[in-house]
């Protein structure tokens, strides 16, 4: 399971908690010597993202969130890959359909292009604000590591990779 650690940053109706993270970039952690760190680290390496709270977790907590590896690459593949499926797809048809249309292939091509990744966005955006991508894409907390009590306010949180 891909899993990072985290603070709640706060609670939200329906189950949902607002959890702060260390963005694991292609950094890695900044042991470079570039002028004391990378770009990522430089310009804040925090990221707040919603997650299911099946765990009770209260603002402060330090939890542990989970993601499915199935399903992180199933939103990988959705999101890089359809799109440029769809565009060549697009090119394809357009290039095929312009003989039947009087076109020249080259504006067939475009067209068919613009018609695939648009069709494409429309579609994941239309996923994106589904139930089912909700629930299937979205991290989950597994377990509370610290209560908040014991925890260090999620300002005074300092950035893995800078320190």
């Amino acid at each position: 399971m891909a899993e990072q650690i985290g603070i709640v940053t706060g609670i939200d109706p329906g189950g949902w908690a607002r959890v702060l993270t260390d963005r694991n970039g292609a950094c890695g952690g900044c042991h470079s010597g570039h002028g004391g760190g990378c770009h990522t680290c430089l310009a804040g390496a925090k990221f707040e993202s919603r997650a299911t709270n099946t765990v009770g977790a209260q603002p402060g907590d330090l939890v542990k969130v989970s993601l499915d590896p199935k399903r992180y690459f199933q939103g990988a593949a959705m999101l890089y890959l359809l799109p440029v499926t769809a565009l060549l797809i697009g090119a394809l048809v357009g290039v095929w359909g312009s003989g039947h249309a009087g076109w020249s292939q080259t504006a067939g091509g475009i067209l068919g292009a613009i018609m695939g990744i648009s069709v494409t966005v429309l579609f994941l955006i239309r996923f994106d604000r589904s139930q089912s991508a909700v629930h299937s894409l979205t991290p989950t907390v597994v377990e509370i590591l610290s209560s908040g009590k014991s925890a260090a306010s999620p300002t005074k949180v300092k950035h893995a990779c800078c320190g």
